[in-house]
């Protein structure tokens, strides 16, 4: 039994078909995958297991390539020729010859209705203008690896093949060497996908077209010269018979797509064939950057570069020569200089997956602004900047969730950048640049832009609405449109009471009820959100939409990873209590100590006061991962070391922490049976020998799933659900009248700053 195509991995097939010609019992389908691509599909009822598609594969089996420093031309063709044709006319030049010989052209034209790209065969002069121009979308070769084969051998005409490198690899291996077969292969970018140019062509449609009909397609019209040929010109004719030309430039849409490789296919970033030496006989592309070197070597209209990589190449070549008005010899180095795709191939777009996820849904204008980062669905306002670990984790969880689930979020950066990005150097930022999309950051008064790229907004969860805090009505998500969706997801008051001061009160009435839907952490967060008049419930924090197996693989990256058994404290507050009960724990189990500290304050003060219980200092989030994940025993006065502990199943103590607020302990420790867990005191751990038992996690998992599921189903509930704009006459005299008081706040502040200048000013003169 032979090898089969499946041996090739999805992402580096190159859609060439050669395997789907090759197949001798028709087991090989061409089906566009998810992101319009051509990939070959075997049925394996019709599989004989021959491998010969295999062995014809360009990726499995590239064939030979030529020189390594092949022979380097500018070439120029007559001004008629140029001006119908992207570069400097070498392709028509060779096609010519090969047609006067009564021979046969291969190349890429537009399908009738010009929403996709095929190879075809002509013989003719007349068809030839069909295969001329550049086509950015790629082709679709169907079955002329099989005519091209026929032709060989049951003529005896020559026959030129030109396309991308791969495909000229493909026929290559399917056909073998043959002196009557002569191969162009182009200089190629990567090759865009045709579900994207059909998406389009169809938003085209929808704002220009009307009931009119593509007529033409130019890639690459001449009409401001050679040098700036990279647009895209596409006609239009009308029943009324006038015709509309939709043009657009290097920037627009298309070009954007494909020169940036969000359209492109993923295998081009690893293309073998992008490289010198060459696979064609031949190799024509444009001889960008020429003009630097040699002025004249650029008129206007277009100088293509040519490869020599053979010798049947080079009489090819040399048999053409008489045809072109131009043909200097130059040095390889400056071709490369202008086609880097001579020397690597294109390079790879991570934002590549997003573009696609969103084209079905969304078209082609709407994906390539989310893939651009120019829109997304959602903006998520949370501390993930902060490097407590319970924000950082939570903020990920939340990020990582919405984003499973297909949405395109970015993270946004708080206009507190002077005060909060003295983290820099810490663990919060690197993490948090390896793991999500950020906005850029804002001042306060510039936060209504967001409102440009983001459909919905997302309070992340954590003590938000806490005043001790930080309270700031950027976490109300006040320079949120109302046209925007604003959610608040298990967002925390932090304490059983809000602590607003009075003359804060109604801004904060006003923020709130503008939020479409709004959770909280706490049962206490509902009571407290309706004296802002807004209806709330409870779901679970963040951290609980993912699965264990999301943080185990996290953790796997470790580069601290503690052996054997041993109780891990992570400690939010040292108090002599809490290490009085660790010592006790540590000769209970018989086992030792890891101390992780929070970093968020006074981190130099708790690692010396927590020295003598085996810290591991600067910890990485995946090593704070990876410790819950293998301690034996956990004891913390963290709520999210709490959520930790028995994410991963762990016997474990918490302590209260009325500081930071033991409401959240309390309603999650409560809901879930475990409130026997939790003590107020330290104290309580060395007299109370039930609390070093292990926990039923069986009755708690079926609480906690049931939690997950609710939390999941509310907030896509909340983000499917359509947005309402009502506004009555108070809501915008309340909202007017709270932007009055602060825009007065904020120029008094200038006025200040403004005073204290011109004193500084007066006493140096």
């Amino acid at each position: 039994m032979g090898k089969t195509i499946r041996d090739l991995a999805p992402d580096a097939c190159t859609g060439c078909g050669a395997c789907f010609n090759r197949c001798a019992v028709d087991a090989i389908a061409m089906r566009e995958d998810a992101e319009g691509f051509l990939c070959p599909v075997i049925d394996d009822a019709k599989c004989v297991q021959c491998g010969a598609c295999e062995l014809v594969c360009p990726v499995l089996h590239p064939p030979m390539f030529g020189p390594q420093a092949p022979d380097c031309y500018a070439v120029m063709a007559k001004d008629e020729v140029r001006w119908v044709t992207s570069s400097g006319g070498m392709f028509v030049l060779a096609a010519d010859w090969i047609l006067e010989h009564n021979g046969f052209v291969c190349g890429a034209e537009f399908t009738e209705d010009f929403r996709g790209v095929r190879h075809a065969v002509v013989d003719h002069w007349t068809k030839l203008p069909r295969l001329m121009r550049s086509k950015y979308v790629q082709s679709d070769t169907n079955t002329v690896y099989r005519q091209i084969k026929t032709l060989l051998d049951t003529t005896d005409k020559p026959v030129l093949f030109c396309g991308c490198p791969c495909q000229v690899a493909a026929l290559r291996n399917y056909i073998g060497e043959h002196d009557r077969l002569y191969t162009a292969d182009l200089v190629c970018h990567g090759v865009p996908s045709p579900k994207a140019w059909q998406s389009y062509i169809d938003d085209i449609w929808d704002v220009k077209m009307g009931n009119g009909i593509v007529s033409n397609v130019n890639f690459r019209p001449k009409d401001k010269g050679w040098g700036n040929s990279i647009s895209i010109s596409i006609s239009i004719s009308k029943p009324d018979n006038s015709e509309v030309v939709f043009t657009e430039g290097r920037s627009g849409a298309w070009y954007t797509a494909f020169l940036k490789a969000f359209s492109t296919r993923v295998c081009c970033s690893s293309c073998i064939y992008a490289k010198i030496p060459r696979v064609g006989d031949i190799t024509i592309g444009d001889f960008w950057g020429i003009e630097r070197h040699k002025k004249e070597l650029d008129d206007g209209k277009g100088t293509s570069c040519v490869l020599i990589n053979s010798e049947k190449g080079r009489r090819f070549f040399e048999s053409i020569r008489p045809r072109m008005i131009l043909c200097e010899r130059q040095e390889l180095s400056i071709a490369i200089s202008g086609n880097g795709q001579l020397s690597v191939p294109t390079w790879k777009n991570t934002d590549h997956k997003c573009f696609f996820t969103h084209l079905d849904e969304h078209g082609f204008n709407k994906s390539l602004r989310y893939a651009k980062k120019e829109i997304m669905d959602i903006g998520l306002v949370s501390w993930w900047y902060i490097v407590n670990y319970g924000s950082m984790i939570t903020s990920y969880a939340l990020y990582k969730y919405l984003s499973n689930q297909g949405f395109s979020v970015g993270m946004l950066r708080s206009p507190d950048r002077e005060k909060y990005y003295a983290v820099e150097e810490t663990n919060a930022l690197p993490f948090a640049r390896k793991h999500y999309r950020i906005t850029n950051f804002r001042r306060r008064e510039n936060l209504y832009e967001l409102n440009r790229y983001f459909d919905a907004f997302i309070l992340g969860s954590d003590q938000l609405w806490n005043y001790f805090c930080e309270y700031s009505h950027y976490y109300m998500l006040s320079f949120a449109e109302r046209t925007k969706k604003k959610i608040a997801y298990s967002t925390s008051f932090g304490h059983a009471h809000t602590f607003f001061p009075e003359e804060i009160k109604e801004e904060v009435t006003v923020y709130m009820r503008e939020l479409d839907y709004v959770s909280v952490r706490e049962t206490d967060g509902v009571a407290l959100a309706r004296e802002f008049g807004v209806d709330a419930v409870v779901t679970c924090d963040p951290v609980f939409l993912l699965n264990r197996t999301d943080y185990l693989k996290l953790a796997e990256s470790a580069e601290r990873k503690t052996g054997g058994g041993f109780i891990l404290a992570y400690i939010m507050e040292p108090t002599n209590e809490k290490m009085a009960a660790l010592t006790r724990l540590s000769e209970k189990l018989k086992l030792r100590i890891v101390t992780i500290v929070d970093r968020q304050m006074d981190y130099m003060k708790k690692i010396e006061q927590m020295r003598d219980f085996g810290i591991l200092e600067d910890a990485k989030i995946e090593e704070w991962l990876w410790h819950f994940a293998n301690a034996k025993f956990v004891l913390t006065d963290s709520f999210h070391g709490t959520c930790f502990a028995i994410i991963n199943e762990k016997p474990f103590v918490s302590i209260g922490n009325v500081k930071r607020g033991n409401a959240r302990f309390e309603s999650l420790l409560g809901n879930l049976g475990l409130i026997d867990r939790f003590v107020y005191d330290a104290a309580e751990i060395i007299e109370r020998e039930d609390l070093i038992g292990g926990v039923g996690y069986d009755t708690v998992n079926k609480i906690l799933n049931s939690e997950r599921e609710r939390g999941q189903n509310w907030l896509l509930k909340a983000l499917n659900a359509p947005k309402e704009v009502m506004l009555s006459t108070l809501d915008i005299i309340q909202r007017e009248n709270v932007k009055l008081r602060k825009r007065i706040y904020e120029l008094e502040a200038k006025f200040d700053k403004l005073v204290t200048r011109f004193n500084e000013i007066q006493e140096k003169v």
